[in-house]
C-alpha cells in the first residue's frame, strides 16, 4: 500500500463519535454506521495482511486509537455495541501478538505479508495504549461485563459478555507480557 492518506482517511471514517448526535433520521445514521464498519474491515485486513511498512503506517496514523475508542463506544444498540468492543479486543490482542512474534506466510491464497518479530514496534504500541488510557479501558470492561457474574460466566462463549471477559483478559496478557505456564500444575503467570 503506498498511500498513507489511505490509512489515515480510514482511521478518520472508522472513528465517528457520537452519530446519535451527529444525525436524526434512521437512514443517516444507519449510513454512517455502514461507513465506519466497512472502513473498520479494511484497517483489519491492512493490519491481519500488511506487510511491515504497512504495520507502521498503522501505528503512525492512530490505529491504536481507533481500537481503543471501540472499547468505549456507546453509539450502538446493546449487541452491536458488544460486538464492536469484542472487535476492537480482538485486533488489539492480533496487533501485538503479530509485532512481539512476527508474521509468517503460510497460505498463498491469503498473500500476507511476512516480516520478523518488531520490538521497536511492539514498544510504540505499547506508549500508545498507555498514553491513551488503554489498560483502563481494558480494565472497565472487565469491571462492567463482570460485575455481579460468577466464574463459570467467564467461560460462557455463548454470551457477549462472556466473550468481551475473555478477550479483554487475553488483551490485557498480551499487554503486560505475560503467559500461561500451563506446565505445572496449577495456573501460574510469568513474564517473558
Amino acid at each position: 500500500m503506498q498511500n498513507t492518506n489511505l490509512i489515515l482517511s480510514l482511521i478518520k471514517l472508522s472513528n465517528y463519535r457520537n452519530i446519535n448526535k451527529i444525525t436524526e433520521g434512521i437512514e443517516e445514521k444507519d449510513n454512517l454506521l455502514q461507513i465506519c464498519h466497512f472502513s473498520r474491515l479494511c484497517l483489519y485486513s491492512i493490519e491481519e495482511l500488511g506487510d511491515l511498512s504497512e504495520q507502521q503506517k498503522l501505528l503512525d496514523n492512530g490505529y491504536v486509537l481507533m481500537l481503543l475508542i471501540l472499547l468505549g463506544i456507546d453509539d450502538y444498540s446493546d449487541v452491536r455495541q458488544d460486538i464492536q468492543i469484542n472487535q476492537g479486543l480482538i485486533h488489539i490482542i492480533g496487533l501485538i501478538q503479530g509485532l512481539r512474534q512476527g508474521k509468517k506466510s503460510y497460505d498463498i491464497k491469503i498473500q500476507g505479508q511476512s516480516f520478523p518479530p518488531q520490538k521497536a514496534l511492539v514498544k510504540t504500541c505499547m506508549e500508545q495504549i498507555e498514553e491513551e488510557g488503554g489498560n483502563e479501558e481494558i480494565e472497565s470492561q472487565l469491571i462492567n461485563k463482570g460485575r455481579n457474574k460468577g466464574f463459570d460466566y467467564l467461560l460462557d462463549y455463548n454470551r457477549w459478555d462472556g466473550r468481551i471477559i475473555n478477550n479483554a483478559l487475553s488483551a490485557k496478557e498480551e499487554i503486560l507480557n505475560l503467559y500461561k505456564n500451563r506446565s505445572i500444575e496449577g495456573l501460574f503467570w510469568n513474564y517473558q
